[in-house]
């Protein structure tokens, strides 16, 4: 067996009601001492996978654009406010990172991806398998298929306390970020912009939409956050359809910026969210939710620890909330939290 009976023991939801404490900032002794049994553990099984067919006869190749209607049925499955055209970009970015496994009928029954976001760091996510479809080990020939071109290499991932076993043994990530965990806020109703201020902006703060002439101070203040340059990313996001991307300038100097994009859900999703100031951060929020007005719904993913983040959330309302605990198998990112307000995206970006 994968786990020791010692970790059979700490259940599920004994983890959720850990993380949820710590949403209040009460992170306390109880999850210090839940996560070092589940680091102690993962280290002493460590998964290698090996071939095991699957039940039922499944092809692995790359998602294609023609498949995206389908993985997003995935994932709205698990409640995921994935953005379709997210997916679009980072098809054109790295297409061999993202699989799907499709049936006889020529179905979509499963997808995974592993995303380059530079050389040496790679980033997991968006492992779903359809309902119907669970157990018949579907989900380790996608593993398989994406591992197989990233050995040696450094990767990241994030997963639900209740596919925390499963995402491990899948992504090989044996190790856990504490500083690093997310929270998934969702609030399925419209939330107004008013109740954010942007009273407390300097006057030489301006907040501009964004334009191609824009993107290399964003590019080079993104890096600051993000530890490396990600400038043929943010193009490509910042002209995705149905987005909108503000940044905010300070006497000429790119101080923080932000996108909206519509959810699988057809929600308003912040994401990324960065910026020098909490001043800044809530006018860029404020500005986005009334750049995107045709939005049933609000979702963003803050950090555990960004206080104030989480403070932007309590003001629009009271939202559904689910926490992703960040794996690695060989380093942990460097950043400075205090400055992420929002993550880029769950599957496919480190910050």
């Amino acid at each position: 067996m994968f786990f020791s009976n010692n970790f059979k023991m700490l259940s599920v939801r004994t983890v959720l009601v850990d993380c949820a404490q710590t949403f209040s900032n009460t992170y306390g002794g109880a999850l210090r001492q839940s996560i070092y049994v589940v680091q102690k553990s993962f280290r002493r099984n460590k998964f290698s996978l090996a071939h095991v067919p699957p039940k039922i006869p499944v092809k692995i190749r790359c998602m294609r654009e023609e498949d995206i209607p389908q993985v997003m049925e995935l994932r709205r499955q698990v409640r995921v406010q994935d953005v379709p055209s997210v997916l679009q970009t980072w098809l054109k970015l790295d297409p061999e990172g993202m699989k799907v496994a499709v049936n006889e009928n020529g179905d979509v029954v499963g997808a995974i991806c592993i995303t380059r976001n530079h050389a040496d760091l790679y980033f997991a996510g968006m492992y779903c398998i359809h309902e119907r479809f669970r157990g018949l080990n579907i989900g380790i020939q996608l593993c398989a298929a994406v591992l197989a071109r990233v050995q040696n290499k450094n990767i990241l991932g994030n997963a639900v306390n209740a596919m925390l076993e499963k995402y491990i043994r899948a992504g090989d990530l044996p190790y856990i970020d504490e500083n690093f965990t997310t929270v998934k806020n969702y609030i399925p109703n419209y939330v107004t912009h008013n109740v954010l201020t942007n009273n407390g902006l300097s006057e030489n703060i301006e907040i501009e939409p964004y334009q191609e002439n824009l993107l290399s101070f964003i590019a080079q203040y993104d890096a600051t956050i993000a530890g490396f340059e990600r400038k043929r990313i943010l193009e490509l996001s910042c002209k995705e359809k149905d987005s909108q991307t503000l940044a905010a300038f300070k006497d000429g100097t790119c101080i923080g910026y932000g996108s909206i994009k519509r959810s699988c859900f057809d929600a308003g999703r912040v994401g990324p969210l960065f910026a020098d100031d909490p001043v800044v951060a809530e006018a860029l929020l404020k500005k986005l939710l009334e750049s995107f007005p045709q939005r049933k719904g609000f979702a963003m993913m803050t950090l555990r620890d960004n206080i104030i983040a989480n403070s932007f959330i309590r003001k629009l309302g009271n939202p559904e909330t689910d926490t992703c605990v960040r794996l690695y198998n060989k380093e942990k990112l460097k950043v400075d939290t205090n400055r992420i307000f929002a993550v880029t995206d769950m599957n496919f970006s480190a910050v």
